[in-house]
């Protein structure tokens, strides 16, 4: 039996909580106010490291539907410093939450809506299909008033909204970076999130303005590397994967494309060995690198 149904509500940092009550009702569909209580809060001092005073209010969706049905409580500090401002440079991905996940009836709709309601623009109107399942979904991005980044999300492979307007129908998930994607996994199955719906290891290239420049530098990019590690990832969380295929390659009969594509077996032979560090695979990739780079200076056109 699960310990947990899913996601009840999600907790936003705000710097004014009546200015956030009518954005979130008016705008986003958060229209019920279930309480709204200002008051010390002693029971955050254990992870906060004080108690500080401040003003809760929690807000439900009357569209709310079993694809979006989570709650958004907004949360005003009021007194030290009062809130503390979204840190300077947060793109996608830094350890803690990072995006908020409402389902939406019309994402294009309800995404210009946002916007003209001053909403900042940080992903237009787009439709995808997520891996491995090829489940379709229509997805858009703005940031709220007070920078919290609120995805849009339809998802036409899943479920199909009541008719009626374009309307945000609650919150659908949350989106937290974490360090170690194998252990996190693990620790939320055994709190009953255990079904993958979707799993990706690319760059997602409509995000890229969201992290400050250069968000990519061709003298430190790392591909080859980005690529193995991705390998290695997906051997430590799906260990029975069929990761390398057995198919002719470049005319080759007789080895493995991955090893044909990296002269040799030695890529392989490091991910699936399951005591192999980065460092096993950093030592003879950079001896290798640097002897191509001896090897091919003499002959450089540009440089």
């Amino acid at each position: 039996m699960s310990v947990f149904q899913g996601v009840d509500h999600v907790g936003v940092g705000v710097g004014d909580v009546d200015e956030a009550i009518a954005f979130y009702g008016r705008h986003v569909g958060f229209d019920r106010v279930l309480f709204d209580v200002t008051a010390e809060l002693p029971a955050v001092e254990a992870f906060a490291g004080r108690a500080p005073r401040a003003r809760v209010a929690m807000l439900e969706s009357s569209g709310a539907t079993p694809i979006g049905p989570g709650r958004v409580k907004l949360v005003q500090v009021l007194d030290g410093d009062g809130p503390a401002p979204v840190p300077a440079g947060q793109a996608w991905g830094e350890v803690g939450v990072c995006e908020i996940c409402l389902h939406v009836r019309g994402v294009a709709e309800v995404h210009a809506s946002l916007v003209a309601a001053g909403c900042a623009d940080l992903m237009p109107p787009m439709t995808a299909e997520v891996p491995p399942t090829g489940i379709s979904l229509d997805i858009a991005y703005v940031a709220d008033p007070w920078g919290t980044k609120l995805e849009m999300i339809e998802w036409t492979g899943l479920w199909r909204s009541l008719p009626g307007p374009a309307r945000a129908e609650g919150v659908n998930h949350v989106a937290f970076g974490v360090t170690d994607m194998g252990r996190s996994r693990a620790f939320y199955e055994r709190l009953g999130f255990t079904a993958l719906l979707f799993e990706s290891f690319d760059f997602f290239d409509p995000m890229a303005p969201w992290f400050e420049e250069p968000w990519y530098d061709p003298a430190s990019f790392r591909p080859w590397r980005l690529q193995a590690l991705a390998f290695k990832a997906l051997r430590d969380v799906h260990g029975d994967y069929a990761l390398w295929r057995d198919f002719p390659y470049e005319y080759e009969q007789g080895r493995l494309a991955i090893d044909v594509i990296n002269g040799g077996p030695g890529l392989r032979a490091w991910v699936d060995d399951v005591s192999a560090t980065a460092h096993d695979l950093e030592e003879p990739a950079q001896r290798d690198e640097q002897a191509w780079l001896a090897a091919r200076d003499e002959v450089l056109l540009y440089r």
